[in-house]
């Protein structure tokens, strides 16, 4: 799906570069504007940069939405996903099978090679993952 209204998105990425967002509404956002194929780089600029401010106080799902649409719309930023990495390190054990899944594929799809990260993140699938996950997990991961 494509949204063509040029005007109303200049307008909303003007407005985005004064919001204050928080971990959801980062995640939100960057999910809704990549699942629209929008790529405006004042949103994603605010993404990113708020990202990065609140990076100790993300939460598995945020991290993996976040990742998942700048895989999407191919918006690599390598300081941002090195700095989601880290904290998956740190906060791995509270990823569920789904958070693994597409964190790993964000990855991949970025060409994001983080050995430590992708690491824990196999240990996490393989302790919990494969009691409780999808095949379509187990397939997203591998």
């Amino acid at each position: 799906m494509r949204f063509e209204d040029v005007e109303l998105m200049d307008a909303i990425g003007s407005r985005f570069q004064h919001l204050k967002l928080v971990g959801q509404d980062l995640a939100n956002s960057a999910w809704g504007f990549a699942k629209m194929m929008l790529v405006q780089r004042p949103v994603f600029q605010v993404i990113s940069k708020q990202t990065l401010e609140r990076i100790t106080e993300s939460e598995p799902q945020n991290l993996a939405n976040i990742t998942w649409a700048l895989a999407t719309i191919k918006w690599y930023d390598e300081i941002l996903v090195g700095a989601m990495a880290e904290r998956c390190i740190v906060i791995v054990k509270q990823f569920g099978p789904q958070e693994c899944a597409n964190f790993a594929w964000s990855l991949a799809n970025l060409m994001f090679v983080h050995g430590p990260c992708l690491g824990a993140l196999s240990n996490r699938f393989i302790t919990d993952g494969l009691k409780s996950g999808s095949i379509q997990n187990l397939t997203n991961t591998v």
